[in-house]
């Protein structure tokens, strides 16, 4: 017998295809400014609405990607080490990461027209250099 849930599925397939087709995509990605507004004030709208999930998954993502990066080169979960700019402390909070990069933000407010992702990383050397 044929499963009858096929022609729905396709159907959401080429839905979410159409859809991810149609959004339009920004060379630049997340600004600075941008960053900061979704993450310095949790009473915010733009805290409820989108920087609560936002902001964490975003740093997290980008120490993810470090580390992933600083394996590549590497070729080795010793060596990675040595090419990390930051080490994040092991107890540390998602709150503290967005803390230091929002302290970052403020201290230098000539990286609000910057690239988030590269904001982000200088922070976090800056706030949890390696030793």
């Amino acid at each position: 017998m044929r499963d009858q849930r096929f022609p729905l599925r396709a159907a959401a397939a080429v839905a979410l295809t159409i859809g991810a087709i149609a959004t339009p995509v920004h060379a630049q990605g997340l600004s600075t400014e941008r960053l900061d507004e979704l993450c310095r004030d949790p009473a915010s709208e733009a805290w409820r609405e989108i920087g609560q999930w936002l902001c964490p998954a975003y740093i997290r993502g980008l120490i993810d990607g470090a580390r992933l990066q600083a394996l590549h080169v590497a070729g080795s979960v010793e060596g990675h080490r040595q090419l990390m700019q930051f080490c994040v402390p092991e107890h540390s909070t998602a709150q503290e990461a967005i803390d230091a990069v929002l302290r970052f933000i403020k201290a230098h407010p000539e990286s609000q027209g910057q690239p988030a992702a590269g904001t982000v990383y200088i922070a976090l050397a800056a706030a949890w250099p390696c030793r």
